[in-house]
């Protein structure tokens, strides 16, 4: 699963659909259909942005590995298909 999250996470950052960081997510939560939170983010931080999402679905998963990033605790994804495609992925 894993593996296939960051196939996903990076085609959508290849593609220019990937919105990384709080701030930057909630500037453009218009245009966000998935928010992927690290598994490694702390509780407080989880919560605030699942209640700051509205109806914007928000999972927990590895996104420090799958970006490669250790500074990133949380994707938005901006493509329609490919946000679909983690949504299956997650539930």
């Amino acid at each position: 699963m894993n593996a296939k999250l960051s196939s996903y996470i990076g085609l959508a950052v290849k593609a220019g659909g990937a919105v990384f960081g709080e701030d930057m997510i909630f500037e453009r939560l218009s245009q966000i259909k998935v928010i992927i939170v690290d598994e490694t983010a702390s509780e407080k931080y989880k919560e605030r942005l699942k209640r700051r999402a509205g109806d914007v679905p928000v999972f927990i998963g590895d996104v420090k590995c799958a970006l490669k990033r250790d500074n990133v605790n949380a994707v938005g994804i901006k493509n329609e298909d490919l946000a679909d495609a983690i949504i299956k992925l997650l539930r």
